[in-house]
């Protein structure tokens, strides 16, 4: 009987399936609404064509594995080409589907006529897509760009701080570095085999995504990596430097976790007779002699471009307060002193009204962005955050409360409360900046010059805005 019942079951789920659907939408007063329906179409969608194509390879005999690759490829294409080179839309999804469908087509040749069995031939097709891509379905490896750096002003320090020459020695920062005679020179014996040591500089979700950038790199170039993280100790750092001089790797990545210990770090790991690569934070000139290159954000140019943003939603005229980054740090100058010189030069009408640092606490940013809005009124048209996280949250929980949804609101940083916010309207645009694409650039740095490759000293990512028209693109995030 039990037998019969559960035959009886399974021969009928289609049918049981439809009648649970209905009792669902009958007794959830909240099923069929049009909102429930357009989020399920909206998560579901892709998954219906992906297993329309994938039951196609199944009735043919075949698997195919690479379907999601497949898919995130054309994605990854679209995205790129319309938001890093400004190609519009039509063009940009042509180029995506075209080149997908070659792939698709390349997997039906080494199946079809080199008789290499489909589970094994997309597979492949599976980590070689996989190698070529972000977690946030960006191209892991960013576009560098080498500076343009201005004449040195006679004395920065004599001009004022809203002047973009007060800040020179600190923006710009290493492109005058004299090298040591003491740096190795490159083997020239190719990348491949090598094993390098990379130190960060504290534990973090950004570092998290930064190891796993250093891993899918290494794997495309074919290098191994240890990872080392002193939680932001500058002497547990000197000490895992010792470790890794001691292993004698072939190369060392170092992020220092402050720029006054960084000369003694890379002077030491010189000397050992190990190229060392700097990534992430800028130091000083002293350091970067003892450095091959590095490579990193720009986050004096970042901002800039991000304020130049907010100049021109503003109508380049009103007032600006600043939530800032913690004072002293090299994040702490860039984010505020780079909008503020920029917005002096590109939109000298809007005015700084105040800028507090009440840190990354979310509760205390809620309290400043507040203060603002009692003290300054309808003068206050926009605020610009140091970070996309903590200081997002209580600002725009202020701005909620107060009802002053008509104040524009621009971050640092593109974490998923960041976005969130972005795409849900609340702010209007943060920066692009890529954990796993910085220690790819890292890495990538270090192969060429294995490979015996011209490596410029100084490289930066290529800045990249976020705004609602383009946010979608940049999911999933990295942390």
């Amino acid at each position: 009987m039990k037998t019969k019942v559960l035959k009886a079951l399974n021969a009928n789920r289609a049918y049981i399936l439809v009648v649970v659907m209905f009792a669902c939408g009958v007794f959830g007063k909240n099923f069929y609404t049009a909102f429930n329906i357009k989020a399920i179409l909206d998560s579901t969608l892709l998954y219906v064509f992906l297993g329309i194509s994938f039951t196609l390879c199944m009735i043919a005999g075949h698997m195919d594995l690479s379907v999601a690759a497949m898919a995130n490829l054309g994605a990854v294409l679209t995205m790129g080409m319309h938001t890093f080179s400004g190609m519009s839309w039509g063009p940009a999804i042509l180029i995506g589907v075209v080149c997908a469908t070659l792939a698709g087509l390349f997997n039906g040749v080494m199946i079809s006529k080199a008789k290499i069995h489909s589970f094994i031939a997309t597979l492949g097709m599976q980590f070689v897509l996989k190698g070529v891509m972000s977690t946030d379905n960006q191209p892991l490896f960013p576009e560098m760009v080498i500076k343009d750096v201005p004449e040195r002003p006679e004395a920065p320090e004599a001009l004022s701080e809203d002047e973009t020459g007060h800040w020179y020695d600190m923006e710009n920062a290493g492109w005058d570095a004299v090298k040591s005679t003491n740096l190795p020179a490159s083997p020239a014996d190719g990348c491949i085999g090598k094993e390098i040591y990379v130190i960060v500089h504290g534990d973090h979700p950004w570092t998290t995504a930064y190891t796993n950038g250093i891993n899918k790199a290494c794997e495309a170039y074919g290098m191994t990596a240890t990872v080392l993280s002193p939680n932001w100790d500058v002497n547990l750092q000197n000490q895992q430097i010792d470790q890794a001089i001691n292993a004698q790797p072939d190369a060392i990545i170092l992020i220092p976790v402050n720029a006054e210990s960084a000369v003694q770090q890379f002077r030491k790991i010189t000397e050992a007779g190990i190229p060392a690569f700097g990534s992430n934070l800028l130091t000083t000139s002293a350091a970067m002699e003892y450095m091959i290159a590095w490579t990193g954000p720009d986050d004096w140019g970042q901002m800039r471009e991000l304020a130049r943003n907010m100049a021109d939603d503003m109508g380049k005229e009103g007032g600006v307060c600043y939530l800032t980054h913690n004072p002293g740090g090299s994040a702490y100058f860039a984010r505020m002193f780079g909008p503020r010189t920029e917005l002096n030069e590109y939109a000298p009408d809007i005015t700084t009204l105040d800028f507090q640092s009440p840190g990354f606490d979310a509760a205390a940013c809620k309290q400043t962005v507040s203060d603002w809005i009692t003290k300054f009124g309808d003068d206050l048209n926009a605020i610009f955050c140091a970070g996309d996280s903590a200081q997002l949250i209580g600002t725009i929980d202020a701005l909620k409360e107060a009802n002053r949804t008509d104040i524009l609101v621009y971050a640092a940083g593109n974490s998923k409360t960041g976005q969130d916010y972005v795409k849900a309207g609340d702010v209007k645009c943060i920066n692009y900046q890529s954990a796993e694409g910085d220690a790819a650039a890292a890495v990538q740095a270090v192969a060429k010059w294995f490979n015996g490759e011209e490596v410029a000293p100084m490289a930066y990512m290529a800045p990249v805005m976020i705004n609602g028209e383009n946010v979608d693109g940049f999911y999933p995030c990295q942390w």
